[in-house]
């Protein structure tokens, strides 16, 4: 009868850091049959005799392991969700050491979706952090991909669990990463509508009957501004003499008013055409400080008008104004493709790109390219009417 051995309570790995290559040990859990902490012996590697080898051995049977009974691995899903939960260590480094604090809403989407999208996977539900393979993740992409998950919200959702499982082996305290193997699913983001000139005339002519919607759509359509610096915009921001508008505040749900995306904080032009819903909406408002917001809630002076009441009259705005619904869907039309219209409309226009850039705050020409859409804009009449002239004065030049 033979006699059963008794496993290694660690076994050595080597790990390359930018330093060297040194020798690890990885704890072995009894309870829950896996190797569930990794420590640095200190011993760089070598090939020489195998000396190095010795020194990290004898160093790791040396190794209290009392010393990390409280790293002992938690259950996968408890710490994918404590990691994206206020006061966690990652959000403490990121704000305190990094000096890069994660918006709360940010925070909110991640804790979200892997609640919604994570937790109710069987296999996940009671393995511990270092059980985690590869071949789970993968499963659990194609279940979400058979329950018709959009590829992407599925990449959003696989990067809220990337980030604390990369984190935790970057800090060893599992002794692989699953998500070395692991690809994003392939995807092609759908192209932004835009409206051409003669839609975004008719949409300019037609007047909501709540005069904020009004004034927001002009505000995106005009002066390219997002949606949260059309929330954030306050009275101060606004000069109707010199015309021109400050553009400085971001206003989003569960973090108010801060700073405006990528540091884009900027100076745009006030259309002569803007003035009169602008004094209207004034005109109708109860709070008019200051610094009260431009477009504020009809109840609240504290907060802007929401995001569902701007969603819901672009909407209106443009079935009046002869695009029904589902020709909005079909053609992807957005409030924030207005902002693509606005730039799109303005380079058509001859306007130089550094102008643009700055009109729209983008941070470089790439994105600023990324916002026009020369296609859907072109006036094919009176280019082709350009194209003739020059071929005519071609022609007389070569006769």
């Amino acid at each position: 009868m033979g006699v059963k051995m008794a496993r290694s309570p660690f076994v050595l790995c080597t790990r390359k850091l930018k330093s060297g290559t040194y020798w690890y040990a990885r704890f072995y859990d009894c309870e829950n049959q896996n190797h569930y902490v990794v420590r640095s012996t200190g011993i760089l590697y070598s090939d020489k005799k195998g000396h190095d080898k010795l020194k990290a051995f004898q160093t790791a049977q040396a190794m209290p392991r009392t010393s990390f009974e409280h790293d002992k691995d938690p259950l996968f899903l408890e710490y994918v969700l404590s990691f994206w939960t206020s006061g966690s260590t990652y959000l403490k480094t990121k704000e305190l050491a990094e000096k890069k604090p994660l918006s709360k809403y940010y925070v909110e989407q991640n804790h979200d979706g892997i609640q919604k999208h994570v937790a109710i996977f069987k296999r996940f539900q009671k393995i511990h952090l270092s059980q985690l393979t590869t071949g789970m993740i993968e499963d659990w992409k194609l279940n979400r991909l058979e329950n018709g998950t959009g590829a992407r919200r599925l990449n959003a959702i696989l990067q809220s669990i990337r980030i604390p499982v990369r984190y935790a082996f970057e800090r060893q305290e599992i002794a692989l990463d699953p998500f070395i193997h692991v690809k994003p699913i392939p995807y092609s983001p759908t192209e932004k509508g835009i409206l051409n000139r003669e839609e975004l005339q008719t949409l300019l002519t037609i007047q909501d009957t709540d005069p904020r919607i009004t004034l927001a759509v002009q505000l995106a359509a005009l002066c390219g501004l997002r949606r949260g610096e059309v929330r954030g915009l306050q009275w101060n921001d606004i000069d109707l003499e010199t015309r021109f508008i400050q553009v400085r505040h971001n206003y989003i749900d569960g973090e108010e008013t801060k700073a405006c995306k990528w540091g884009s904080a900027r100076t745009t032009i006030l259309p002569q055409s803007m003035k009169r819903t602008l004094l209207t909406v004034k005109n109708l408002s109860e709070f008019t400080a200051p610094d009260d917001f431009v477009l504020c809630s009809l109840d609240d002076k504290t907060k802007p008008i929401g995001v569902s009441a701007i969603r819901a009259g672009f909407t209106r705005m443009l079935d009046n104004g002869g695009i029904n619904v589902t020709e909005q869907k079909t053609r992807n039309l957005t409030f924030h493709g207005l902002r693509h219209t606005f730039v799109s409309l303005a380079r058509a226009a001859g306007i130089p790109d550094i102008i643009v850039q700055n009109l729209a705050g983008h941070k470089s020409a790439e994105m600023m390219n990324h916002y026009s859409h020369g296609g859907q804009v072109i006036d094919f009449a009176e280019t082709r009417k350009k194209l003739e002239t020059i071929e005519e004065v071609e022609n007389t030049a070569q006769g």
